[in-house]
């Protein structure tokens, strides 16, 4: 039950942060994401997410890393989730331009995206799964992060050189650049970087792998104080370990560095633990304080791929509003009925949550009926 808990907090959490009626500076500072180095409770959304989805790998992949079940079968699912899951990222990111006719499509559509890295990060911690003893995704994990660091820190980027971190001087979005091209890049590759990019995808399989190796604690049948106080100990160590590395590598989300890896990952973990504290066990008052972040848990791919075609369908349509003519309908409620009501800041946060209330009144429909979106 904590992992349908957690997951629904994220998921709800990531909908406040992405749909609300206003962006800066009529957002709350830590519902906005960092610029560049530092985080916020923003920057703990999307890694706590990817460690999630390794946490349900644990229980789904059992059978095939127990040999109760064939490896090709679990092969032939993987690779076939991990393509849906990006062809759906890349339907989010195409569909503003759709609701456009389509015009620039081939040329402007961003690849890189959430769904994207998930599909990545997923698809390669899946595989070291399968194929690897737990030493050796414990050591793949290690490589990944400190082969980062070190790219990061000593390959020469043309133009900018070795070790610089800068938006658009840094390796990772040099590569980006290089392998997607700046017109199919975050915000069409005016900021210079992409902050779902190649590289960053390929080293939150460590993200993800951590909340794989969390996923088989809490199957390994060991009390819910042992658990608890294991996952806190670990939590502990990653948050330590991350504040040492911040001090060589600062903490970024943009670039998706080893110490935010490592600070994001230690979070997840004190937070999975105290979900699990709360709500792994058999008592009628669990189950029903957790009810309403099941519901969203349970159905988070729905919920987010929702959120985001709505929001991208509101902002398409617009309406008068005084002297505005083509007001887009988010500014249209927020300037109309929020802000009199409740000021600008605090008006751009309750249009998020009533996106947020309109997708629990239908995931709640279908939690009720056993309906679960899964590929």
């Amino acid at each position: 039950m904590s992992l349908d808990v957690l997951r629904g907090a994220t998921i709800a959490a990531m909908v406040l942060v992405n749909d609300p009626a206003m962006g800066p500076p009529y957002l709350y500072h830590q519902l906005t994401h960092s610029p560049w180095n530092g985080w916020t409770f923003a920057d703990t959304i999307f890694p706590t997410f990817l460690f999630m989805v390794g946490a349900s790998m644990a229980p789904a992949m059992a059978r095939y890393v127990e040999g109760r079940a064939p490896r090709r079968a679990a092969l032939t699912r993987i690779i076939r989730r991990a393509g849906l899951l990006f062809l759906l990222g890349l339907l989010v990111n195409g569909f503003p331009l759709l609701l456009d006719g389509g015009h620039g499509l081939a040329a402007h559509l961003r690849v890189p995206g959430v769904l994207q890295r998930i599909a990545i990060a997923y698809l390669l911690a899946s595989l070291a799964v399968l194929y690897l003893r737990p030493r050796y995704q414990a050591l793949l994990a290690g490589a990944l992060l400190g082969g980062y660091w070190a790219a990061l820190s000593w390959v020469s980027v043309p133009g900018y050189g070795a070790g610089v971190l800068s938006p658009q001087g840094n390796l990772a979005a040099w590569v980006d650049r290089a392998v997607f091209g700046s017109a199919h890049m975050y915000g069409g590759g005016v900021p210079g970087y992409d902050p779902e990019g190649l590289l960053g995808s390929v080293v939150a399989v460590a993200g993800v792998l951590a909340g794989y190796w969390a996923g088989r604690l809490l199957r390994s049948g060991r009390s819910r104080l042992v658990t608890t106080g294991l996952m806190v100990a670990c939590a502990t160590a990653c948050v330590g370990a991350a504040d040492l590395w911040a001090s060589v590598l600062p903490v970024n989300k943009r670039m998706w560095t080893p110490s935010y890896v490592l600070l994001m990952t230690g979070l997840a973990l004190g937070a999975l633990a105290l979900a699990h504290l709360l709500f792994d066990q058999d008592h009628l008052v669990a189950r029903i304080t957790s009810l309403p972040l099941r519901v969203l848990g349970t159905n988070a791919l729905l919920v987010y791929i929702g959120s985001e075609l709505t929001a991208a369908a509101l902002g398409h349509y617009h309406h008068a509003l005084g002297d505005i003519a083509n007001a887009p309908i988010p500014f249209f409620v927020w300037a109309h009925y929020l802000v009199p009501r409740f000021g600008p800041v605090a008006g751009a946060l309750v249009y998020a949550c009533a996106i947020l209330g309109a997708w629990w009144l239908v995931l709640g429909g279908l939690f009720r009926r056993g309906l679960f979106l899964r590929i």
